[in-house]
This record gives C-alpha cells, structure tokens and sequence, in this order.
C-alpha cells in the first residue's frame, strides 16, 4: 500500500470522511499531520497552502498541489507552483503550465466543524459511516442559508445583498445563518432541519465548487445552486436546482415553484443519490485517490524544501485588484 503525507494546517477532523474513520481509500494509506514527517513517501498532497516549510524525503514528480480558490479570491505565485510535480486546479492561468490538470477543489466537508471554538465536539458522531444512512423527510418546509457578512471581494458583497433581500422579502420561508447572522456551533445540527438550502459560492467560475455544496447534499438537503456554471457535469437538474442572484426576480420565482410543487419529497430519492456522490466519488480521498493512480510511484526520492506560499507585494496589489472587480 502506497503512503500519502497530506501537511495539513487545520482543525477540522478529516479523518471523519474515511470509512470506519480510518486514512486508507483504495491503494493509499494517508498519514495526514501538522508535524514534519518523519519518513519517506510515496506522495505527498497540499491542499492549497502550508503553514511553515518541509523538510522531505520524496521525487519532485510526486509532489503534488490542490489549488483551493478561484482567481477572484487567490492567485498563485509562480515560485509557489513552481515546487510541484503535478498542479490540480480550476484557474485557467494555473492550467496553462504544462504541470497543470483541470480538477474542482480537494476540500474538507464543514458542516461538523465548530467555526466559534478550537474544541471540536467528539460526541457529535457525524462521520461517513453516520452520513450513510438515509436522510429523514420530517422537516421544516422552509429554506436555510448560510453566508457570512464578509465583504472581501464582489461574489460575497452580492451574495449577502441577495440573501437580505430574499429575506425582506419572502421572511416566513427562509433563514439565514452565519457569521453577523444567527451563529450556530454546527452546519448539520441546523441544516438537517430543513428541506432546502440556498447554496452561493464566493463567485461564480467554471469548475469551482465547495464543500458549500457538499454538506447540502450531506445533510439531506435539497439545494437552490449559484456557482459552478459547470454543475451539471457533476450533479444532475433532477438533483439540485440552479439559479443565477444576478437575476432576483426569476430567482425568487424558482424559489417559490420549488417549495410549492413539493420538491423535496419528490426528488427524495435522487437527493440521496447525490450524498451519496459525495460520500464516495467527489470525497476529496475519491479525488485525491484516482488523480494519484495516473501518477507512478517513482523511487528516487531526493531530500526537498517545500515552502508555504509567500506573497510579494506586486502579488497582493494583484489579489486586490481582482477582488474589486470580480
């Protein structure tokens, strides 16, 4: 069995997208720590950034990168995508280097992490094995939404512009949720109250989807979908629905037909299909899994640095000027 190192540099307890919570999917067991690693591997995989630099034991060519934001809210510097063997990524200046493959984000699912306190709560069993079993169909007849009050860049000033007149104007069927809204500790314990959820990604790019979405579907949710223009290569209309906030009035027409014709019971069976999608071909150790198996192993491993991303000031000037206008 081969080993992956993933450097990860966050709390949240990846370790519960694994059956039976244990770091082995397919032909690769994943040793995923903070800590520098302590042996030679076979692979090693960063998700987006690192937080200090590595010291490694591994060939060039299996060194590999997950870029996890669209350009609007990162751009990469090319001394930090120059380190990797292989680059996975949405951004179509990122896949311009001959390193480069199109792939939607390796990210981590939320909706049992506690964003309010390092402390995670071990006693809520929400894990693959729990994700498992069917949704229940009591709920409330109404939508959630989470968001945040951030205004960093264009997608998140329109996406709460848009929730806060939805809100104004359809108050009995949606709540919303989020930072500077209704905090809550955990995304499932609210989510799996209700039927439907308004999911809006921080923009709108082509191949660009979040764990936003994920823990709709893994919640049992049926979603109301702005992001991925792309999101029917994934997901079928039968399992989600798309919409555009740019268009509020259409938007809002979709909202209401979906709640009237009783969406949710009647797409029941495919909203299961699609968590179960999610639990076992776009899990991000699915993603991580089969992008490795066009990879070979190779055995001459040499001693690397891998440094965390560092921005010049040219680079932040960039960041901004893109936030400002997309």
């Amino acid at each position: 069995m081969k080993k992956v190192f993933i450097p990860i540099n966050t709390k949240i307890p990846v370790e519960r997208q694994f059956p039976n919570r244990v770091p082995i999917w397919g032909n690769y067991e994943f040793i995923i720590s903070t800590k520098e690693p302590e042996q030679e591997y076979d692979y090693v995989v960063v998700l987006d950034d690192i937080e200090y630099s590595l010291r490694l034991m591994c060939c060039k060519q299996n060194i590999c990168l997950f870029t996890g934001e669209p350009p609007y809210v990162k751009l990469y510097p090319r001394k930090y995508l120059n380190q990797f063997g292989h680059v996975y990524t949405c951004q179509s200046s990122v896949l311009k280097r001959d390193n480069a493959c199109l792939s939607y984000p390796a990210l981590p699912w939320m909706l049992y992490y506690n964003f309010y306190n390092d402390k995670q709560k071990e006693e809520l069993l929400i894990d693959y094995d729990f994700l498992k079993n069917r949704p229940t169909l009591q709920r409330k007849n109404k939508i959630c939404l989470f968001t945040s009050n951030k205004k960093i860049s264009k997608g998140h000033i329109e996406r709460i512009k848009f929730a806060l007149k939805l809100q104004e104007e359809m108050p009995d069927l949606i709540d919303i949720y989020g930072s500077g809204f209704t905090n809550v500790d955990y995304k499932y314990e609210v989510m799996v109250q209700y039927k439907y959820a308004i999911v809006i990604e921080n923009c709108s790019y082509p191949y660009y989807w979040t764990e936003k979405l994920a823990d709709t579907f893994l919640s049992g949710c049926y979603p109301i979908y702005f992001g991925d223009p792309h999101i029917g290569d994934f997901f079928s209309k039968e399992e989600m629905a798309v919409i555009d906030i740019r268009n509020f009035d259409e938007s809002k027409q979709t909202i209401k037909k979906i709640i009237d014709n009783n969406v949710y019971e009647k797409q029941y069976e495919n909203i299961c299909h699609a968590r179960d999608k999610i639990l076992d071909k776009y899990n991000m150790f699915s993603l991580i899994s089969s992008t490795l198996d066009s990879i070979p192993a190779k055995l001459d491993k040499e001693k690397l640095l891998l440094s965390p991303m560092r921005l010049s000031v040219f680079d932040r000037i960039r960041n901004r000027i893109y936030r400002l206008f997309y």
